[in-house]
């Protein structure tokens, strides 16, 4: 039996782990169809890594089937008078930003929404 790469033991039951490969599923719609993974041998979870989970949610959005869930938290910079925030990589290549492209930016409630700008 294949041990987990990453997991010696399930840590939700403490089930034996063991590498495999498995689908990336959303809803109805097969993602990524053949990712490498560690899962359970006594309840079956599957266990991703992070950056396999960031690529699937941004392949997901970018097939329309999930709303964009990537989150991170930045730091502000200051820049004259003006606050700075960078998008992290994985939102640009999502939303296929491109250096100074216009993008709008609005109050949403007691967030900030960015958006690109229509053309």
């Amino acid at each position: 039996m294949m041990v987990g790469k990453y997991l010696k033991s399930c840590p939700i039951c403490g089930g034996a782990i063991k590498r495999t490969k498995s689908a990336y599923v959303v809803g109805r719609v097969v993602v990524e169809p053949e990712l490498e993974v560690d899962m359970c041998t006594k309840c079956g979870e599957e266990f991703y890594t992070a950056e396999q989970v960031a690529r699937a949610q941004e392949k997901a959005a970018k097939l329309g089937v999930l709303a964009l869930q990537l989150e991170e938290e930045r730091e502000l910079k200051q820049i004259g008078g003006s606050l700075v925030v960078s998008i992290p990589k994985a939102m640009v290549r999502t939303l296929n930003l491109s250096p100074k492209e216009k993008v709008k930016i609005r109050l949403a409630g007691r967030g900030i929404s960015i958006t690109k700008a229509k053309k």
